[in-house]
C-alpha cells in the first residue's frame, strides 16, 4: 500500500485523503507493531546502537533530518521526504531501545503514556477541531498545520482534550472493568493441586 500510493502520488493521480494518509502512514504503525512484538530480537541484533555513543549518533541522525527539511523545504521533493520520515522511525527505534535497555523512566512522559489509547483514537479529529477553533478565530485562510507556531499549541491542545477525555471516559471505564473482571474471577471456583504434584515439584 505505501509503495502504490507513492507511485500514484508522483504521477498527480489521487488527491490527498484520509485514504492516501491511510496508505501511506500505515507502514509506520506496521514497523511499530514489529518492534513490539520482536523487542529482544532487535535489542540483540541492534547492540550495536545501545553504547554511550548511541546519543551523539541520534544527535547527528536530528540535525540531518533538520538539514534534508530545511532543503526540502522550498522543492517538496517526494523521495526526499520518504527518506527523512524513515530516518525518524530509525532514530525512534534506537532512542527506544537504548532507554528501555537501561530502564530509563521519564515520570511526565509515563503519565502521557497512560492517556496514550485516548490521544491516538482522539488527536485526528482534535486537529481538525483545533484548526477550525483558529479558523473561526482569527479569520484567516484555514491554516497549514506543519507551521511551527500552529503545529506546537496544536499538540498541546491534543493533549489537553486527551486528558479530559481519559480522565471522564477511559478512566473510569477501566475502573468498572477491572471490578467486573475481579468479581468474575471470583466466582470461577480454583481447582485444588493435587499433594501428588505439590510432591513431585519439590522432588
Amino acid at each position: 500500500m505505501f509503495f502504490l500510493v507513492n507511485f500514484a502520488t508522483h504521477n498527480h493521480w489521487p488527491r490527498e485523503s484520509i485514504i492516501t494518509q491511510y496508505f501511506y502512514y500505515n507502514i509506520f504503525f506496521a514497523i511499530g507493531v514489529g518492534f513490539y512484538n520482536h523487542f529482544d530480537l532487535v535489542r540483540q541484533k541492534a547492540g550495536i546502537f545501545l553504547t554511550s555513543k548511541t546519543l551523539w549518533i541520534s544527535s547527528a541522525v536530528f540535525f540531518l533530518m533538520v538539514a534534508i527539511s530545511s532543503y526540502n523545504h522550498d522543492s517538496q521533493n517526494l523521495f526526499l521526504t520518504i527518506i527523512n520520515e524513515f530516518i525518524a522511525g530509525f532514530m525512534s527505534t534506537i532512542l527506544i531501545l537504548y532507554l528501555l535497555s537501561r530502564d530509563v523512566q521519564i515520570k511526565w512522559l509515563i503519565g502521557i503514556g497512560r492517556l496514550s489509547y485516548t490521544l491516538y483514537i482522539t488527536h485526528y479529529p482534535t486537529i481538525f477541531l483545533f484548526m477550525s477553533l483558529y479558523f473561526l478565530i482569527t479569520r484567516a485562510t484555514p491554516p497549514y498545520i506543519y507551521n511551527n507556531f500552529l503545529f506546537i499549541p496544536c499538540v498541546l491542545f491534543c493533549l489537553l482534550i486527551a486528558y479530559m477525555q481519559y480522565s471522564l471516559v477511559e478512566k473510569r471505564t477501566k475502573y468498572f472493568l477491572d471490578k467486573l473482571r475481579r468479581r468474575d474471577e471470583d466466582k470461577v471456583p480454583r481447582t485444588p493441586v493435587p499433594a501428588s504434584e505439590v510432591l513431585g515439584s519439590k522432588k
